[in-house]
């Protein structure tokens, strides 16, 4: 089974690639997302996704469950540059050794 969603859906694609995604038991996933839009957004897809991954793991009782992150909490996850951006913050050293070397991020 293959899901085929519409243009309007690929942005909630990506935003699904950016999701904190947890294991609460055995069968049961949390996915946190960043605001109410992208949670009403994913929870209206739970049961395309249940189905996809009950049919894909043969286990019927797999459960997704949905939950807008807090204020405090940061989900963000980073792509390479802004992972090395957020690195040299820390320590500075990898900019210097970035340049010394003439390093490209993609």
């Amino acid at each position: 089974m293959r899901l085929n969603y519409p243009l309007s859906k690929i942005r909630l694609k990506d935003r699904m690639m950016n999701a904190g995604i947890v294991m609460l038991d055995s069968v049961t996933f949390e996915v946190t997302v960043d605001n109410a839009m992208v949670a009403k957004d994913m929870t209206n897809l739970i049961p395309t996704f249940q189905a996809y991954l009950r049919n894909k793991l043969r286990n019927n009782k797999i459960c997704m469950k949905v939950r807008e992150s807090e204020e405090k909490e940061n989900i963000r996850i980073f792509g390479r540059v802004e992972s090395f951006q957020e690195m040299a913050k820390k320590n500075p050293s990898l900019m210097q050794l970035k340049e010394t070397f003439g390093l490209e991020l993609y």
